[in-house]
């Protein structure tokens, strides 16, 4: 039996607009996967100084020469990973504010974010989960309306929640 092919509708769509971008030419991938993984980098910094990390610069830094992510953007076919990375470490710090302000302009934009990471490579689905870790580890407890409540859609993903009987692919 052959393995199940793997669908990323984003990051298809991304190979897609680079294609049509630079053709052949393995340059502009190139390009593309540092700026990714440079955002990510970024992003990173961004989420650990918000949460009050020490040596933030030094964790982004380790991530950003880490062999493992070094080895993401030095292939091409290897993108889902940075351009799924971006998404996951923008969704973190929005919803973050969302906790922090109750906005719902701001619970969209984390949804939305993870919606789109989860396009790009669905080992993103973490997402909800290490959210609920921060918030107990700032809290040191979790609350069933507070913590829990809001992220239950994120804990819906493609279907996963909910009946579904007779769907194909639900």
């Amino acid at each position: 039996m052959g393995a199940t092919q793997q669908y990323y509708p984003l990051r298809h769509s991304v190979f897609w607009a680079e294609h049509k971008l630079w053709g052949d030419a393995p340059v502009g991938y190139h390009v593309a996967t540092v700026v990714f993984h440079l955002s990510a980098t970024f992003l990173l910094v961004a989420v650990l100084r918000r949460l009050k990390i020490p040596g933030a610069f030094l964790a982004a830094a380790i991530f950003a020469l880490h062999p493992v992510n070094v080895e993401s953007v030095a292939w091409i076919t290897e993108q889902k990973n940075t351009v799924s990375a971006v998404f996951y470490l923008g969704a973190m710090p929005a919803y973050l504010w969302f906790d922090q302000d109750r906005r719902p302009s701001q619970y969209l934009v984390a949804l939305g974010l993870f919606v789109l990471g989860l396009m790009a490579k669905t080992v993103i689905v973490t997402l909800p989960g290490a959210l609920l870790v921060i918030l107990w580890w700032q809290r040191g407890r979790l609350t069933w309306r507070r913590d829990i409540v809001p992220l239950i859609p994120s804990f819906c993903h493609w279907g996963s929640c909910g009946p579904v009987d007779g769907v194909a692919g639900a």
